[in-house]
């Protein structure tokens, strides 16, 4: 009778071993799974993220391009100008040239 008690108790103990570990097992994939779903998850928004800060980079260097141009454009028509009312100063006026003239 013991003999027998011991049996069933030891068959009992492997079924609940065995159920235990399915359960595990189980337990370990889905969060295996979770874990994978969040991590792309992350893996996503930090992509877009990138994304976003090299379109923005991009944009950046584009605006700085335009504004360094208009700069230089800006320099260069100041220089004209001047350069042109230094010209303007030294040309014979008209009234200059009748009093030449007489």
């Amino acid at each position: 009778c013991l003999a027998a008690t011991r049996l069933q108790m030891g068959a009992r103990r492997h079924l609940c071993e065995k159920v235990y570990c399915t359960q595990r097992r189980a337990a370990v994939k889905v969060q295996t799974k979770a874990r994978m779903v969040h991590a792309h998850r992350i893996f996503i928004e930090k992509m877009e993220q990138e994304r976003l800060r090299q379109t923005h980079l991009g944009q950046l260097k584009e605006a700085r391009d335009r504004l360094e141009a208009e700069a230089m454009m800006k320099e260069q028509l100041l220089a004209d100008k001047q350069r042109l009312e230094k010209e303007l100063a030294m040309a014979v006026r008209p009234s200059d040239m009748e009093e030449q003239l007489q």
